[in-house]
């Protein structure tokens, strides 16, 4: 474990972690054991038999539970986003009942651990969906990317929401033995170099023109990772089972402002 990923236990994550991450000071931030593995057992048949599950509009390689904001491609799109954000919410909960759902209790965690809390994100007064659930196949990797909210906004909004970083937090429902592996790069590429870098891919760019990954780490199940998602990161592909993540983004709008989450 190098010193840019930090491991931690019992819930202990602290401001000075969030900062670190925002102003990319470390890699990730892993907090072992998250959530209960038992539960995340009980509700993972009811995951994968779930019939509701849709594709990424922009990567139909992958298949998720919930609409992400990422795959906003026109006005519809934004508005069918915010008029299903809550009943997608309350879809994700049903399939952890009884117990809370994985990001309910991050989202706990956040506004105690920020000093000026932390709140779902709007979008000119309209609330953001939180809780997606993704779904990596055998022999599917998630490549080389950065995620930044801005590249979705319409012009309108770009000037109403102000981001000094973004963060992405992922709890990891199941983890096949192999593969699975978070890459991390060290590279913060600006729009124009970035758009470059994808060429004509629809998201993403190629392992082959990236050096090596900086840091690489597994998580386990019931894990929470957290994540500079502006920084260039990719998934190895898994073999044999999915890996199946809950997961939200966090925007870090300063030191002294709450933070902000969507999916």
């Amino acid at each position: 474990m190098t010193e840019r990923i930090i491991e931690i236990r019992n819930r202990a994550l602290s401001a000075d972690h969030i900062e670190s991450l925002a102003k990319g000071k470390i890699y990730a931030v892993i907090l072992k054991s998250f959530y209960d593995k038992t539960v995340l057992n009980s509700a993972l048949e009811k995951i994968i038999n779930f019939n509701g599950k849709g594709v990424l509009k922009h990567a139909s390689e992958f298949e998720r539970i919930g609409y992400a904001y990422s795959e906003i491609q026109t006005e519809d799109d934004r508005e069918k986003y915010h008029d299903n954000a809550l009943n997608n919410i309350h879809t994700i909960r049903d399939l952890f009942k009884p117990a809370p759902h994985p990001i309910d209790e991050f989202r706990l965690l956040l506004d105690k651990t920020w000093p000026n809390g932390a709140n779902l994100l709007e979008i000119n007064q309209q609330k953001c969906f939180v809780g997606i659930c993704r779904f990596l196949n055998p022999n599917i990797d998630l490549l080389p990317h950065t995620d930044k909210l801005e590249r979705n906004l319409s012009n309108s909004q770009k000037s109403s929401i102000q981001l000094e970083s973004q963060l992405s937090a992922n709890i990891y429902i199941s983890m096949p033995q192999i593969g699975g592996e978070v890459e991390f790069w060290d590279i913060e590429p600006p729009d124009k170099q970035y758009y470059k870098l994808m060429a004509q891919r629809h998201y993403g760019i190629a392992r082959t023109i990236l050096p090596k990954p900086n840091n690489i780490y597994k998580p386990q199940q019931g894990d929470l990772l957290i994540l500079n998602s502006r920084k260039i990161h990719a998934v190895r592909s898994v073999k044999h089972a999915p890996r199946i993540t809950t997961s939200c983004f966090i925007g870090y709008h300063g030191k002294d402002l709450p933070l902000s989450y969507w999916s």
